[in-house]
């Protein structure tokens, strides 16, 4: 019986949690500045390291990053300087993908070719997910 109640409560502040998400991220997008020049993101390549996987999708993980914690090594790092520069962390929670899942251990990974992102949609996408990089990755 107690084990019941811990997984309803569990569920219910996951509930809570995923409903109160998008009212944070608005509040981020909101005090958000996209630099006037973004970088061009480099096409995301399978490689010996990271190959291309064929599996079937059996589930979905929605992958957040605290940021302050991301930054905490990456303040001097130029690659990170949107995200992780100046005196102030300008971001709390960062959208870090929505992952295929394979039924076992393995994951879907470079299922097709993806041209490299334009700059609008990264511009746009760009207080979501602080790096040009990332979202062609995602």
């Amino acid at each position: 019986m107690v084990c019941g109640r811990a997984r309803v409560m569990r569920r219910a502040l996951l509930a809570v949690a995923i409903a109160l998400m998008p009212g944070v991220a608005a509040a981020q997008a909101v005090s958000c500045r996209v630099p006037a020049e973004v970088e061009t993101p480099r096409p995301d390549l399978p490689s010996e390291s990271q190959p291309q996987r064929l599996l079937p999708i059996a589930s979905y993980t929605l992958a957040i990053t605290w940021s302050p914690e991301y930054c905490r090594a990456k303040k001097s790092s130029a690659r990170d300087a949107f995200q992780c520069g100046g005196t102030r962390p300008k971001f709390g929670f960062t959208l870090h993908g929505l992952w295929p899942d394979g039924a076992g251990k393995e994951w879907p990974q470079y299922c097709r070719a993806t041209a490299v992102l334009p700059k609008p949609v990264v511009r746009a996408n760009l207080c979501a997910t602080p790096s040009a990089q990332l979202l062609q990755h995602e």
